[in-house]
């Protein structure tokens, strides 16, 4: 299973940075890859991305969300990756952004490209994206600060918390 790490601080308020990252539907405006997402449901949400040539669709599930704290979700259709991004402020207006995928690569393509870290190259990426796209818009587009509980308060049964380090 491969992982990424990145980290990014943005010059807007928490709940800024927090209410941009909640409108999924406009991730295409910041990510290089994703093509089209489309909100299905609170906790639903369907992605389409080209990488590599490669148009892919896949359903995301939101496991857990607290205002202003942490979005975790979990791949729907196969257990390919999960992730999480944790908010946390780092003065009045600025927040860090941490975010923590692991996924399984599915082909030799994929698990070539992981292996000289063109995920992780490409996450940095996106968040730098994110990063310009939000301090320079200094408001979010919206926002939902509704929570989706994560069940029993921890990650599910036989999965580590993200955030948790890997065990060998």
């Amino acid at each position: 299973m491969a992982q990424i790490h990145e980290t990014v601080d943005v010059e807007v308020p928490l709940w800024t940075a927090y209410d941009q990252w909640t409108q999924f539907e406009l991730f295409p405006e910041f990510m290089d890859h994703v093509a089209q997402t489309e909100q299905l449901e609170d906790d639903l949400v369907r992605f389409t991305t080209t990488i590599g040539g490669v148009r892919r669709t896949f359903t995301a599930r939101i496991q857990e969300q607290r205002p202003d704290r942490v979005i975790r979700w979990q791949d729907t259709d196969r257990p390919a990756h999960h992730g999480e991004i944790r908010f946390e402020p780092v003065g009045p207006d600025a927040t860090r952004l941490d975010v923590t995928i692991l996924w399984n690569p599915e082909d030799v393509v994929e698990a070539i490209g992981s292996f000289f870290k063109l995920d992780q190259v490409s996450v940095h990426q996106d968040l730098a994206n994110f990063k310009k796209y939000i301090e320079q818009r200094h408001q979010a587009s919206g926002g939902w600060h509704g929570t989706i509980p994560s069940p029993n308060d921890g990650p599910p049964p036989g999965q580590p918390r993200l955030t948790d380090p890997p065990t060998v």
